[in-house]
């Protein structure tokens, strides 16, 4: 498939671009390595060159390219964040160290009387999206699941991995509070347009001061909506793959 599919793409005289979501799914890590040696060029959604070259052996890869993801939801009113009515959001909590975090955090929030949604609870996509528009802060973790994936130092995760959720957050309008990782800081600036965070009670304490400063949550994340919108229009990732020689 991959030679017919370089072939075809001569014979037209087109380029070929493939655009992987993430680098644990088996099938897409072993077509992407093949196609890029074979002269095609690899999008990555969630990861950054250097971990797909790394993870799956992966050449004239760029990313992360979350953009590429936007959906536009024209119709979706976006409120200030005093006008929003769901305190925080939680990521899914099906794998971990996500699981944890999300555990520990979940009922500290919940004790300090905090409306909280968790992702993972909806039958619709678009149910998500209705509340992403109404929650204040968004929490994102990129670590992966703790055990034997390809060669990625765990239990921790990769430093150079960052999930799409990030760009979910920021499309919403909502404050973005993400783990901290390597490429964040390469796309978006901390305390800026976005907050990092260490672990879960690093988390917890920032959650605490944003819900009761919530001028400062607006102004991150106006920074932070206004950041992502450039990163749409702009197109960033996909002209600078496009201007490769």
């Amino acid at each position: 498939q991959c030679l017919f599919l370089v072939s075809l793409c001569k014979r037209m005289k087109c380029r070929l671009i493939l655009v992987l979501f993430d680098l644990p799914d088996p099938q897409g890590s072993l077509f992407g390595s093949i196609l890029s040696r074979l002269g095609a060029y690899v999008m990555s959604i969630c990861n950054d060159p250097s971990e797909s070259l790394a993870y799956s052996n992966i050449k004239n890869a760029i990313g992360p390219a979350g953009e590429i993801c936007h959906r536009l939801h024209g119709s979706t009113l976006m409120k200030k964040i005093s006008e929003r009515t769901i305190d925080v959001h939680l990521p899914r909590p099906s794998y971990s160290p996500r699981k944890e975090v999300v555990e520990e955090t979940l009922p500290i929030l919940l004790d300090k009387n905090l409306k909280v949604t968790v992702g993972g609870t909806y039958e619709k996509y678009d149910d998500l999206v209705r509340d992403l528009y109404n929650t204040k802060i968004i929490v994102v973790t990129n670590s992966l699941i703790s055990g034997c994936v390809g060669r990625w130092p765990l239990p921790d995760g990769p430093n150079s991995h960052i999930v799409s959720y990030n760009y979910e957050a920021l499309r919403s309008g909502a404050l973005l509070l993400s783990e901290a990782t390597k490429p964040m800081g390469g796309i978006l600036k901390d305390g800026i347009e976005y907050q990092s965070f260490e672990d879960a009670k690093d988390l917890i304490k920032k959650i605490s001061f944003f819900t009761e400063n919530l001028d400062v949550a607006e102004r991150i994340a106006i920074a932070g909506s206004e950041k992502y919108a450039m990163m749409v229009k702009d197109q960033a990732m996909i002209h600078a793959l496009l201007d490769r020689n």
